[in-house]
């Protein structure tokens, strides 16, 4: 599975078994500048999509209420964790001084279960779905990474796609970093990213849940065919 640059599918990545940290294991992937001087622009590894226009409220409320605090550990299942290097990210953390066991966000894996998020869902037609729901509370923080999702479509990552739904408004406090770019938003605005490049955290320290929808999925020609409508309005009733 993990070779040294000499293809185009899992073949390229770096060991990971030569690092002990999951930070410098991705960084050594990735394409990112990494310099603190180059200030980011949108559509240059982060990209707005469109927006989603209703009253989802109802649904909100309930989303917060069904929500659970995890940690790195309990992000999910524990038959996943042979693919998500949990050491070397908890590694990162204790390293740093940091508690590796502090919460980072509220899940909510139910998202198809609510009327206004599963409309939101059908619309992006993604195969090998994975739906989240996190509600970020006072305090929280997903500290600086760089995404691990080849495991989606191990044969070509280029088709995995991670997208982002914001449920609520940016307020100050929320913060939400793609890179070296802080991202403000309203509710409904939808964006992705670079996953395998580039580094993003989010963190809040207001007394308002910051609440998202995230989607990974392998895109189709469904996908392919909303992302040409580039930027879209869709009502959600």
């Amino acid at each position: 599975m993990f070779g040294t640059n000499s293809g185009n599918n899992m073949d390229y990545l770096t060991n990971p078994k030569d690092y002990n940290s999951n930070w410098e294991w991705t960084k050594s992937n990735s394409t990112y500048h990494f310099d603190n001087d180059i200030e980011d622009k949108l559509g240059d590894y982060f990209w707005p999509l469109g927006k989603f226009e209703g009253d989802w409220s109802e649904d909100l409320s309930k989303i917060i209420e069904e929500s659970h605090a995890v940690n790195w550990s309990t992000r999910q299942p524990v038959s996943n964790f042979s693919d998500t290097f949990l050491d070397m990210e908890e590694y990162d953390i204790k390293n740093a001084g940091g508690d590796e066991k502090g919460m980072v966000a509220q899940f909510n894996r139910n998202a198809l279960e609510y009327d206004s998020t599963r409309k939101m869902i059908e619309v992006f037609g993604l195969d090998n779905l994975q739906a989240r729901l996190h509600v970020q509370t006072t305090g929280q923080m997903w500290h600086r990474h760089i995404d691990k999702l080849y495991k989606f479509h191990e044969e070509d990552p280029s088709k995995v796609l991670r997208i982002h739904i914001m449920l609520t408004d940016w307020e100050p406090g929320h913060f939400f970093q793609y890179g070296n770019l802080d991202y403000r938003w309203k509710a409904g605005d939808v964006n992705y990213f670079d996953w395998r490049n580039l580094p993003h955290s989010t963190a809040n320290t207001t007394f308002a849940p910051r609440v998202s929808l995230q989607l990974t999925g392998v895109k189709t020609q469904k996908t392919e065919e909303l992302f040409s409508k580039a930027p879209f309005k869709i009502a959600i009733n």
